[in-house]
């Protein structure tokens, strides 16, 4: 698996606060996950949602593919940013200017305009002898304190991993942006074939679980002006291949409360999403597996989905009730 984090089971983490408790920034293992072995993964990928089924294995970071903005410099420029981070996150030791060019594609002078200015911002330093350069804390402080606001609690995630632990399947936690699902949480079963995601991914709303249970928010005419929106190409024998049966199964499933991906984007993995409402922000949770271990269980685990999120909802209700009393 390719991870923003440590890909064996264990959180990667987004941020955290709805609760009003702090989060820490950090991935972490969980217990019952396998150990790291180092040994290469097997990836197989899901079309355009790059859903996975991971075997046994070691851990690596975010490999970044760039979006294309034709004439858009300024999203270049974001993007090379995001590009020196998970550089360094890759390399995991300092580097020298020449080859942080080299990792980052750029033109050495480009490059050194880049670090110039991430020097005299304090986001960058110069350490040993060689004078190779490395990030400061100064990012991990910002994003700390973003942490500290952020609608997705300390609670809440431990409710999540509470959930992933009861039922042995990956739990992702996203919101929408118009016409796909961000992945913010990522919860992966200790499973050694198991599903495999990585929080910031963003995916196709049409082909998601999430994606359905998201859009299942919204009023009847909006839904359907969306639907009409998306391109209805097959991704397996089992992607729905028009928008009046998109939304026919979205109707069809309102009314239990939880909504299917059945091999709709991967031919290799069954999921299931509930939506949620927190402080009037809208998320989906999702339980997603294999078809071998979820094949014959997909209504029990949808019931221990729904049955988390309603309790998580009730819990933020009563925190929200108690700050205004």
């Amino acid at each position: 698996m390719v991870g923003s984090g440590r890909s064996v089971s264990g959180r990667q983490t987004s941020l955290g606060g709805v609760f009003g408790a702090t989060y820490a920034i950090q991935s972490r293992p969980s217990a019952k996950a396998p150990g790291h072995s180092g040994s290469m993964l097997h990836r197989i990928r899901c079309g355009e949602s790059r859903g996975s089924l991971t075997a046994p294995g070691g851990w690596s970071y975010l490999s970044h593919k760039r979006i294309k903005h034709p004439g858009d410099e300024t999203l270049k420029a974001a993007e090379q940013v995001l590009d020196l981070y998970a550089r360094f996150a890759e390399a995991q030791s300092p580097l020298a200017p020449a080859e942080l060019a080299r990792r980052l594609n750029m033109a050495p002078s480009t490059c050194f305009n880049l670090i110039r200015t991430f020097e005299q911002r304090g986001f960058i330093y110069a350490t040993g002898a060689r004078r190779n350069l490395y990030p400061t804390r100064r990012m991990l402080a910002l994003t700390q304190e973003i942490a500290r606001h952020d609608p997705v609690g300390a609670d809440l995630l431990q409710s999540l991993e509470d959930l992933r632990d009861r039922t042995g399947e990956t739990i992702v936690l996203a919101s929408r942006n118009r016409d796909r699902v961000i992945y913010l949480e990522v919860l992966e079963s200790p499973h050694r074939i198991r599903y495999s995601a990585e929080v910031g991914e963003t995916r196709p709303a049409r082909v998601n679980s999430m994606g359905k249970a998201l859009i299942s928010l919204l009023p009847p005419e909006e839904r359907e002006a969306l639907a009409a929106t998306f391109k209805y190409e097959r991704l397996t024998e089992r992607t729905i291949p028009t928008k009046d049966e998109y939304l026919a199964d979205i109707e069809r499933s309102i009314p239990r409360g939880w909504f299917l991906n059945y091999g709709e984007s991967d031919p290799d993995v069954i999921a299931v999403a509930v939506p949620i409402v927190i402080h009037g922000s809208e998320f989906a949770v999702t339980l997603a597996g294999p078809f071998h271990r979820m094949e014959g269980v997909i209504e029990s685990r949808a019931a221990q989905v729904v049955a988390a999120c309603r309790e998580i909802e009730s819990t933020a209700q009563h925190a929200s009730t108690e700050r205004e009393g």
